[in-house]
C-alpha cells in the first residue's frame, strides 16, 4: 500500500471524503483553541438517513468491519451513500431468516451512523464494504422509498459509571 493510499484510508476512516479534507480538517484545528474544537463525526440529527439492515452483526460505535451487502435496496442505499458522502445507518435485525424487513418491530430498536470507508463489488454481484462505527442513535420510524431510510433520535453516551457497573466490572475481572 503506498502512503497516498494509507492517507486515503485514513481520512475514510475518519468519515472525510479524501486526504485532502481532512488536512484541511487538521490544518484549521491547529489554530483553533482547544475549547471550540468538535468532533469530525457528520451532524447526526438529519431526520432522514439510509438504512442498512445487517442479519448477524451489531456494529458498536469506533468498530471497524467488513459488511456483505446481497440485497438489492440494501445495495442501493450503500451506493448512493457512497456517491453522497454521507453516513448510513446500521441495524441489526430481529429474525434473520426474514428477506425484506420493512417494518420497525423487525428491527431492534438501536443501531449506529456508521461511514462508508471502502467498498468492492464481488463476482457474485454483492458488495463488500467496510464501514466505521461512528455513534449509537434511536430509530424513531421507517421511511419506505427507492430505498429504505430511517427517522433517528440521537443517543447521549453516559461518561461515568454507576457504582453498580464498576462492581459488576471488578465481579467479572476477579473471576477472571
Amino acid at each position: 500500500m503506498t502512503t497516498s493510499e494509507s492517507q486515503e484510508l485514513v481520512a475514510r476512516i475518519f468519515g472525510l471524503r479524501d486526504w485532502n479534507v481532512l488536512a484541511a480538517r487538521i490544518n484549521e484545528a491547529a489554530h483553533l483553541p482547544v475549547s471550540s474544537m468538535r468532533d469530525s463525526a457528520p451532524n447526526l440529527s438529519e431526520a432522514r438517513i439510509p438504512l442498512v439492515p445487517m442479519r448477524d452483526l451489531v456494529l458498536f460505535p469506533h468498530m471497524i468491519s467488513r459488511i456483505f451487502v446481497a440485497r438489492d435496496k440494501s445495495r442501493q442505499t450503500v451506493e448512493r451513500a457512497i456517491s453522497s458522502d454521507q453516513p448510513i445507518l446500521i441495524v441489526a435485525q430481529r429474525h434473520g431468516k426474514d428477506d425484506y424487513p420493512d417494518t420497525l418491530e423487525a428491527f431492534h430498536s438501536v443501531g449506529v451512523i456508521a461511514s462508508v470507508v471502502d467498498r468492492q463489488t464481488q463476482v457474485d454481484g454483492a458488495l463488500k464494504a467496510t464501514v466505521r462505527g461512528l455513534k449509537r442513535t434511536k430509530l424513531i420510524r421507517l421511511i419506505k422509498g427507492e430505498y429504505l431510510a430511517a427517522e433517528i433520535a440521537p443517543i447521549e453516551e453516559q461518561r461515568g459509571q454507576s457504582k453498580e457497573a464498576v462492581a459488576l466490572s471488578s465481579a467479572v475481572l476477579d473471576s477472571y
